[in-house]
């Protein structure tokens, strides 16, 4: 909840990360590029990963560390589709520090949201796939993985 909106208007409700942060990039005029081209590069690759890496990756961990029986089928679709979002990823990461130019809100939902988290499931399986597909990426002095 912003009670602070930058139109001093009425508080308003957010919910959905994506949402959130194209909001307080909006509202603060930071992490999210002003001309068209960069801006939708940015939007993209944030919606890239809110509707595709992001539930991939979740549905991963709960086959894999949480599910109450095991489902083979269910635990190979979603293993081999993160594996395959982290392809996407490490291929866009080969020639650049950010996903889309500068530091971005494209960034901060897999530095802070799947990146942690992905290596457990994978962890689960015995498999090091993850390992390959990640580089640090680094804002300022602080690096992650």
């Amino acid at each position: 909840m912003d009670t602070e909106p930058a139109n001093g208007g009425a508080p308003i409700g957010i919910f959905e990360s994506g949402a959130i942060l194209q909001y307080l990039a909006e509202k603060t005029g930071k992490f999210l590029p002003t001309d068209i081209p960069g801006r939708f590069e940015v939007m993209q690759w944030l919606f890239w990963q809110v509707c595709g890496l992001g539930p991939m990756a979740g549905q991963n961990h709960h086959f894999v560390q949480y599910a109450p029986q095991r489902i083979d089928y269910a635990i190979g679709r979603y293993v081999d589709e993160t594996h395959r979002l982290y392809g996407v990823l490490d291929q866009r990461l080969a020639d650049r520090k950010f996903i889309a130019g500068k530091y971005s809100i494209a960034d901060m939902p897999v530095i802070y949201g799947r990146l942690p988290f992905a290596k457990i499931g994978f962890g689960v399986l015995g498999e090091n796939r993850l390992q390959f597909y990640i580089r640090p990426v680094c804002a300022g002095n602080a690096c992650w993985p």
